[in-house]
């Protein structure tokens, strides 16, 4: 399996402290250092201490491996990691909250400085995907927010946010996370049963004076505001923490890192049910059976 790009924006590996955006390891890679058409980020969410987000991250890439990603498609993928927690214990973050929601607006600035660096080696812009979770959906929202107007060199083409730890009311007119920041799609995984959610999200953004008047719950528990994400998603039923290793949403960020890859076996899978039953082609790519698309029932050659 291909190693990813691991940055960090973080001053040591556990506890608070922002940094500029560099790669984890001294010397390691860097992708602003070097020419890319396409990347896609990874962002953890709160209550991550670096290793933590490392081990579950690698779960989440054995699992696209095993719905076919390939070494190609794992080279465009950017680990990144910022200080969203205070320390090795858990059970200590959740009171120091409303802290890590500066550190995410922190970690948003440097993260837009870092993206303005990249480059691709035809002229043309650099084209970006984001995948972010809980509170690291705000990391990104404030960034992408900051850099609106001024992309010259980069194009965000999509956006998956996961149990997404940010206020509904704040992607609202007229307020920042309103406008769309993404070419394709802007997609909001969201949990009814997200008990972290539910329980200290709201007493946490009002302690750190970021609640509004209006949408005060998090958009990972109701995915609202309705009309604001496309595509539409539905309820997802998962706990806080299984998105990573869940895997049909890891079959959706399998769809980012690799599209054409899976237009292909769409395509595929159009032709061969055609042949094995009496079903319309369009209803192969609709049709949905639980959490499987029945095209993936179909054993298709990658």
């Amino acid at each position: 399996m291909a190693d990813p790009y691991q940055l960090s924006a973080r001053k040591n590996s556990w506890g608070m402290g922002v940094q500029d955006v560099k790669p984890k390891f001294p010397g390691g890679s860097d992708p602003a250092a070097e020419q890319h058409t396409e990347l896609i980020f990874f962002v953890h969410g709160y209550n991550n201490i670096m290793s933590k987000a490392e081990d579950v991250w690698l779960q989440t890439l054995q699992l696209l491996v095993s719905d076919g990603a390939s070494n190609h498609d794992l080279r465009k993928v950017v680990l990144f990691y910022w200080p969203g927690d205070v320390g090795r214990y858990r059970l200590l973050s959740a009171p120091f909250y409303s802290l890590m929601i500066k550190a995410a607006k922190k970690t948003a600035e440097k993260l837009a400085d870092y993206l303005k660096r990249l480059r691709s080696p035809d002229g043309q812009k650099v084209r970006l995907r984001f995948v972010a979770h809980s509170l690291g959906c705000r990391v990104v929202l404030e960034a992408l927010a900051q850099l609106h107007g001024a992309m010259d060199h980069i194009e965000v083409e999509d956006l998956l946010l996961m149990a997404a730890a940010v206020p509904a009311g704040l992607c609202t007119k007229p307020r920042a996370f309103s406008q769309w920041f993404s070419r394709w799609s802007e997609q909001a995984l969201y949990s009814s049963r997200d008990r972290v959610l539910q329980l200290f999200f709201m007493p946490g953004q009002a302690m750190a004076g970021d609640l509004p008047e209006d949408g005060r719950e998090a958009v990972g528990r109701c995915g609202k505001p309705i009309g604001r994400w496309r595509p539409i998603t539905s309820d997802t039923h998962l706990g806080h923490g299984e998105y990573w290793r869940h895997k049909p949403t890891v079959a959706r960020i399998g769809k980012l890192i690799s599209p054409a890859r899976y237009r292909e076996r769409k395509v595929e899978g159009r032709e061969i049910s055609q042949r094995a039953s009496s079903i319309e082609p369009w209803q192969v790519s609709e049709r949905v059976l639980g959490p499987t698309r029945l095209v993936d029932l179909v054993t298709l050659p990658r």
